[in-house]
């Protein structure tokens, strides 16, 4: 498979058009299509804008190779095709949900209830990566992440297609089977069949969970902090 081929296969699985694409690089969409036919050369810019976009690896987008910073293939065995439903508004656009700590509770049991999400608040934020339907809001809780995100804090974070695209050491919101979503860093755990929760906190203990239980990632993007800031001198 090409890197064109491997760009489109991932566009598609964000259900994503080139058009929208083409506007999150900069690009015109019959550039991307050029590129996604291996007609045309990703610039080194456009190849970081994607990696980060898309949550991979520079190898496995160059080459389908996984880096040391990936999880094996068969250790991935969370159910990765129920994740979170695109939200639209009345113009059919996709929008940003935001989640409080009261909403999260039941998130997994009302998550394809359409009154749950009405019920839920919005936000609208101008780069275009933001307006393809993969993004949710949630506000931190507790102090386990202290001090890189506080609670009260907001979070801006992409819902990952598949638990195959997680990248050791990054943050994120991880839902388990029975558990309301936690914030956390995830690392390779103490088995091959687990990941380890790693709190930022030194005074909360990681601790492994099993990789059959995680049912969703979302990959933290953007903090919107809500406290006074205070400089200090």
């Amino acid at each position: 498979m090409s890197i064109g081929q491997r760009i489109r296969t991932l566009r598609e699985s964000l259900q994503m058009t080139q058009q929208g694409l083409a506007d999150l690089l900069g690009l015109t969409r019959a550039c991307i299509s050029s590129i996604e036919r291996s007609k045309s050369d990703l610039t080194v810019p456009h190849l970081i804008e994607l990696v980060r976009f898309f949550g991979v690896s520079a190898d496995a987008l160059l080459f389908g190779t996984t880096g040391p910073e990936r999880p094996p293939k068969q250790a991935t065995t969370g159910n990765t095709t129920d994740f979170m439903p695109i939200i639209v508004d009345r113009s059919n656009q996709p929008v940003i949900k935001l989640l409080n700590q009261a909403a999260q509770a039941g998130y997994l049991q009302e998550k394809h209830d359409p009154q749950y999400w009405d019920d839920q608040p919005e936000v609208a934020l101008p780069d275009p990566k933001y307006r393809q339907g993969h993004y949710m809001g949630l506000q931190v809780w507790g102090e386990s992440m202290q001090n890189t995100l506080n609670g009260g804090d907001w979070i801006i974070c992409q819902c990952l297609p598949s638990l195959d695209y997680l990248q050791f050491g990054e943050i994120y919101v991880v839902v388990c089977q029975n558990r309301a979503p936690v914030v956390k860093r995830v690392e390779a755990g103490p088995t091959p069949t687990q990941y380890l929760l790693v709190s930022d906190n030194s005074q909360h203990p990681p601790y492994p969970v099993e990789q059959s239980e995680v049912l969703e990632l979302w990959r933290y993007d953007t903090l919107l902090r809500t406290q006074p800031f205070t400089l200090k001198k």
